[in-house]
């Protein structure tokens, strides 16, 4: 049920049409899980197109594509690592979930870890799937390091207003550029009922918010304006998490 390719070395990446173009091949109808790390340009447009076509597995609850780390004296990688700079577009698989006929009906978690960069007509591609309803079953997305900005993030909102996401549970925009005025856009173009069991939306490490003044500043006006987003009926089970949780205090020796 799973497809797992953790580790794409250079055969891998440079085969990435061949290696998506076995999972679009039929073969694998009991498929649910599959995560590729290090995908290339090539793979990302024959992924894309597959989805177009509603050849990937209609079981399928699970998509997460990581960017591959660069490896170090330990040969590591991490599905999580790595910059999104000189990464491919993501704007084709978007577009391909957009352009299908049924979407990934049965699709809980897309996550893409600082796969590549969405453009804004790659997020506006996502957010017209969502608003048409071709992700029904999603309980996780995840763009951390996607280049998402303030425009990105309201297509969103736009998306989520015109088609209430019930299944929605977590929201994971760390690492992008987005600001306060563009999260405030996004809680004043939603409506009360858009996300109505969103509990976590994560908006850590934003560009333009490094230093400890700068995201001190950042944390404290999103936090006022959750309190307000739950004032107006709206995102009333969703935490803001703008900052990694204070570190444990030692005992005392």
């Amino acid at each position: 049920k799973t497809f797992c390719l953790l580790r794409c070395g250079k055969s891998v990446v440079e085969g990435g049409k061949s290696v998506v173009g076995a999972v679009s091949s039929g073969k694998f109808p009991k498929l649910e899980n599959l995560l590729l790390q290090g995908l290339c340009a090539e793979g990302v447009h024959v992924l894309g197109q597959s989805v177009r076509d509603g050849k990937l597995p209609k079981k399928m609850k699970q998509l997460l594509i990581g960017q591959q780390k660069e490896e170090g004296e330990g040969g590591e990688s991490s599905l999580a690592g790595g910059s999104a700079s000189g990464s491919p577009s993501l704007d084709e698989l978007m577009e391909g979930i957009e352009g299908s006929e049924d979407g990934l009906p049965n699709l809980m978690y897309l996550t893409l870890a600082k796969a590549g960069q969405l453009s804004y007509f790659g997020v506006l591609s996502l957010a017209t799937s969502l608003g048409a309803g071709k992700l029904p079953d999603l309980q996780t997305l995840c763009l951390d390091g996607c280049g998402v900005n303030d425009e990105g993030l309201k297509a969103l909102a736009i998306g989520f207003r015109i088609n209430v996401c019930e299944s929605l549970e977590s929201i994971h925009l760390n690492e992008n550029a987005l600001t306060v005025g563009g999260v405030t856009t996004f809680v004043d173009t939603i409506r009360r009922g858009s996300l109505p069991e969103l509990s976590n939306f994560f908006l850590k490490r934003q560009k333009g918010c490094e230093g400890e003044e700068a995201q001190t500043a950042f944390s404290e006006a999103i936090r006022a304006l959750e309190q307000r987003a739950w004032s107006e009926g709206k995102l009333l089970l969703t935490t803001f998490i703008t900052e990694p949780p204070p570190a444990a205090l030692e005992p005392p020796a």
